[in-house]
């Protein structure tokens, strides 16, 4: 384990031993620091001082005497015993109230020799200092002018310009040592060490406007040592690999962390499971502009001294921006990729970036095949299109082997042996791969002695030799996946007279299952299947249902989150890999699928299905067709098999799919089979591919970092949905942006530039609404009314509407009812600092029934519910400004002091935890003495970054906090914070008021007139 190093430096008085004593005491007292013991270096330079018997006195006259030499001789002899004194403790926790640095800093601020102070830098010595403080936290006090000590004989005293002077002088050097360091600028000594706190756990923030670059960064946290188990040992073990990670949240803020990684061919080949943290991965929030994560990423980013530089990305990281980092030059950098695949052949910039990325998809090493069981086969093409597109075929026993590679990260397939009894499936049918270049999918054949496996041209991407190992990616595997609707299904199988009636039908039986979840087997194996727990499904066939209880509330709390989402499970239904029929059987209209369910594989009644994949947005993309058999499909199951007959592939006519990897809704049941259907849109691209000679690092990045902002993918996707909500999915604008949507899809590899006709965006206004949660349909129905002064436009509740509102309605009972009966797993912490902040400001009334709870019951839910997540102590913290005290009973009071083990002033006086009055303000005057029983009356949503609930959110808005004493309200503290630095604070008795009330006819106002003697 790496140990936590904290330096703290400054400027002489300053306050860095009285903050080094307060840290000390304080980690004793934090959940997940008090196991970890500290050393404590302190006052080394007092240390030299008293050996050299050299006093304050004598070093302020070497200043005052310009005697450089002197002095210089003593701040080294100070680096020198700090070296040995960080040396000393390497292996140990600690803290240490300066670094080495601070006696340089003295030398290059009192005598201004640049040259002096640069020979000691570039010493050896003093490379020592800096390569022992890379991985440590340093942190530099900000002068104070309230804060000045008194001359104690042994030190420089100097005054307040001093310090300041000083404190720019030691960021200085070490900006130059390219390290990083953290300003604590609070007075307040509980604040400096929260703020020391936050970074230990790896919260990281800069002063500066924005983040210095190029990036330097400590790294001390240690890899985790063990897997967060569930609470029953039913899942098998996974791999501990775990690779640094580094989240840019904003320009001033970042995070780090170990995250569980999950493998690929490229960190495999160069740092197998990340020993060496040679890979490093960095997210960029999705706010920040692509200009400052260019830079970022063209520049070196230092870790702990080492240098690292941008080296891609695979396709789902650039969508959720994040990429990979290597430690090593950019030369090198680029002869990995070169060593690994034929990329310069690739002369389109996001065709090369893709095909690079292959390297960094998410998969799992399983079996080494050699060229001779590597078979070429042609693919099946006919007008312009191919039918066999991505999919080849793996011999039946050379599939078996993979199998156990997969039980590692996944769950076996369940079946039945003649006998009844439960057993793991030998094989499943279909692998998502990466192999060398090539990417796809195998089907198995029906040989159980063929030990090859049969490509094809168009699961080539590019020529490579990274390795002879088949790589399954994660996912990757055919099984019993329960289908379900989402929004857009729904929309396109409306839009095709499917009744309002049967999806209504549909929500109402789903409400139901996530009640009964827990308590009925059959719904428990529906859900277990749903959620991809197979695994709980051996319990569950075993009557063990009350056994894993703690596991079903989880999967009940996944389903409950996603009701708003409006994904509804359907039970004739399944989510499966599509496969081409090698046999040419099948008539065109035609699929084969076999599903499997409760272990067993059966065939379907049903002579039809409907087929859709998402995102789906034209209603030609839900195909109607024909479920038959053959004998030569019958050993494939949990696939479906499209035929490769007829003038069209199929999968391409749904939204234009292929065969590669893309998962397709089946189902069957035939209350959700529209009785027609429209015609396939085209999705064959006419838009030039863009092609350049030279494709450099720089183009690369610059691609990555303007992925979004290139992106037209979501901004049509809302406008779909405004002009659905709007006009319904028939409109002439919805199939126009239809349109649009793929033609978006594929202006990464084309490189078209995507441009939306100002016909099908929404008026601005009501544009802004369309990402404002709490602007209704009806809102935007009429205002497009008024803008358009067209009063003949119907406004229609189109169902996936109606939806949304049963849906939140059942959330919000449900969640009441889980609390009420104290079932706390099932709620999230969203849900929970809602329903609090609702309490607190009842008017916004999101949760109807929030104000009938019990606050004391509510409080130990919560506490409950907490305790059992991470970081249990950060998550109360949140919570604890919301819950009112005041309302329970000393002994309940008691019972939670136990519980939270909180400071007993948070429970008897609620202002204690004002985020906004400093403690000083608080005893300054007496707003906390325990005979006065503050009561939280109302705080402002901006207090607790509750955006989701406050319409005025992105807007200035003072921060509001209101207090009353007691239940009479005889007393009421109003804190009013302006900005930054100004905070207004009315303290108003009762007797000090008069109150008068006007009434008109549309309003009620109370308005209050301040006497004397507030």
């Amino acid at each position: 384990m790496s140990p936590i190093h904290i330096i703290i430096s400054g400027a002489s008085s300053v306050g860095k031993s009285t903050l080094v004593d307060e840290c000390l005491r304080k980690f004793r007292q934090d959940k997940r620091l008090k196991t970890i013991q500290f050393k404590h270096i302190q006052e080394v330079a007092r240390t030299v001082l008293n050996r050299l018997k050299i006093t304050g006195k004598h070093l302020q006259d070497y200043i005052r005497q310009n005697n450089i030499e002197k002095f210089s001789n003593v701040q080294e002899k100070i680096i020198q015993e700090q070296i040995v004194s960080f040396d000393k403790e390497k292996d140990n926790n600690y803290l240490s109230d300066r670094s080495g640095f601070d006696a340089l800093a003295y030398i290059h601020h009192y005598f201004e020799n640049e040259q002096k102070a640069n020979s000691i830098f570039q010493s050896e010595l003093f490379q020592l200092l800096i390569n022992q403080c890379q991985n440590g936290l340093i942190f530099i006090i900000q002068p104070q002018e309230d804060l000045q000590a008194q001359n104690d004989n042994m030190r420089i005293v100097p005054n307040y310009q001093d310090q300041i002077g000083y404190t720019e002088s030691l960021k200085d050097w070490y900006r130059k040592a390219n390290l990083s360091y953290f300003v604590l600028t609070d007075l307040d000594l509980i604040k400096r060490v929260e703020f020391i706190e936050k970074h230990i756990h790896g919260n990281f923030h800069c002063l500066s406007p924005e983040i210095p670059i190029p990036l330097c960064l400590p790294f001390h946290l240690n890899k985790n040592q063990s897997h967060k188990q569930n609470n029953i040992a039913i899942r098998s073990n996974l791999d501990q690999s775990y690779m640094r990670f580094i989240e840019i949240l904003d320009k001033q803020n970042i995070k780090i962390s170990y995250k569980k990684y999950d493998k690929n061919r490229l960190v495999e080949k160069y740092d197998p499971s990340c020993l060496n943290n040679k890979f490093v991965s960095i997210l960029f929030d999705q706010k920040l502009d692509n200009t400052f994560i260019e830079k970022i990423l063209l520049n070196k980013i230092l870790i702990n001294g080492e240098q690292y530089h941008f080296i891609g990305y695979s396709n789902s990281q650039l969508r959720g921006r994040s990429c990979y980092l290597y430690a090593g030059s950019i030369e090198e950098i680029e002869q990995i990729i070169n060593d690994n695949g034929d990329f310069n052949k690739i002369k389109n910039l996001s065709k090369r970036a893709a095909r690079i990325g292959l390297l960094f998809s998410s998969c799992t090493p399983t079996i080494h095949i050699e060229s001779d069981h590597v078979i070429q086969i042609d693919d099946i093409e006919r007008n312009g299109y191919t039918f066999t597109d991505g999919c080849g075929i793996i011999g039946r026993n050379l599939a078996k082997k993979i199998v156990p590679y997969l039980n590692d990260f996944k769950k076996p397939i369940l079946t039945f042996n003649d006998d009844n009894q439960i057993e793991e499936n030998t094989c499943p049918c279909a692998f998502q791969i990466r192999y060398q270049g090539y990417k796809g999918v195998l089907m198995i054949n029906n040989d159980d002695q063929d030990e090859t496996i049969q490509v094809r041209p168009s699961m080539k991407k590019f020529t490579s030799t990274i390795s002879t190992c088949l790589y399954v990616c994660d996912d990757g595997y055919s099984g019993p996946k329960l289908g379900f609707l989402i929004k857009q299904y729904i929309m396109l199988l409306s839009g095709l007279n499917i009744s309002d009636e049967v999806f209504i039908k549909k929500q109402e039986e789903y409400f139901h299952e996530i009640i009964s979840m827990c308590d009925d087997m059959n719904i428990a194996i529906k859900y277990s299947l749903y959620f991809d727990r197979i695994d709980l499904i051996y319990y569950l066939l075993s009557n063990n249902i009350q056994f894993i209880q703690s596991e079903l509330q989880i999967l009940q709390k996944k389903a409950l989150e996603s009701v708003e989402k409006l994904k509804i499970p359907i039970t004739k239904s399944r989510l499966a890999f599509g496969v081409c029929d090698p046999y040419s059987v099948l008539k065109s209209g035609e699929v084969y699928f076999r599903p499997t369910f409760n272990g067993r594989q059966f065939m379907i009644d049903s002579k039809i299905c409907f087929v859709a994949k998402s995102p789906s947005y034209h209603l030609g993309d839900i195909r109607v067709l024909k479920l038959t058999s053959y004998q030569e499909l019958e050993h494939l199951y949990d696939v479906i098999v499209f035929p490769t007959k007829g003038q069209r592939p199929h999968p391409n006519e749904i939204a234009g799919s292929d065969l590669d990897g893309d998962k397709y809704l089946i189902c069957w049941d035939n209350d959700l089979i529209p009785k027609q259907t429209n015609k396939p849109m085209n999705y064959n691209s006419t838009a030039k591919v863009q092609e350049s000679e030279l494709i450099t690092r720089e183009e690369m990045i610059s691609h990555f970092a303007n992925a979004q902002k290139n992106n037209q993918s979501g901004i049509i996707d809302n406008y779909y949905n405004y002009w659905a909500n709007l006009l319904g999915v028939k409109s002439t604008q919805c199939r126009r942006l239809a349109e649009l949507f793929s033609e978006a899809v594929d202006a990464p590899k084309t490189g078209q530039k995507i441009r939306i006709p100002s016909e099908l965006k929404p008026p601005r206004k009501e544009e802004q609404q369309l990402n404002n949660e709490m602007t209704s349909i009806e809102t935007i129905q009429d205002n497009h009314q008024s803008n358009t002064n067209n009063n003949n436009i119907e406004k229609k509740e189109y169902i996936w509407i109606k939806l949304l509102n049963n849906a939140k309605k059942f959330k919000e009972q449900f969640e009441i009812k889980l609390i009420n009966e104290n079932q706390y797993k099932s709620l999230s912490k969203e849900t929970l600092l809602n329903i609090l902040y609702e309490r607190r400001c009842p008017y916004l009334y999101n949760y109807n029934n929030v104000q009938s709870l019990n606050e004391y019951s509510l409080i130990i839910t919560i506490i409950k519910w907490a305790n059992e997540q991470e970081n249990s102590d950060e998550i109360l913290k949140d919570f604890i400004y919301l819950f009112d005290f005041s309302q329970l009973t000393i002994e309940q009071k008691q019972n939670i002091e136990l519980s939270l083990k909180i400071d007993q002033s948070y429970l008897y006086s609620i202002l204690n935890k004002s985020k906004l009055l400093s403690k000083e303000l608080i005893d300054k005057y007496h707003l906390s003495d325990t005979c006065l029983s503050w009561r939280l009356f109302y705080t402002s949503p901006k207090l607790f970054n509750i955006s989701s609930l406050v319409e005025y959110e992105q807007t200035f808005q003072p921060i509001i906090y209101v207090l009353k004493q007691n239940f009479l309200h005889e007393r009421t503290l109003i804190n009013i914070s302006i900005d930054d630095n100004i905070t207004l604070v009315l303290d108003i008795y009762k007797d000090a008021l008069h109150e008068s009330q006007q009434i008109n006819q549309n309003q009620s106002q109370i308005t209050f007139q301040i006497q004397p003697g507030i």
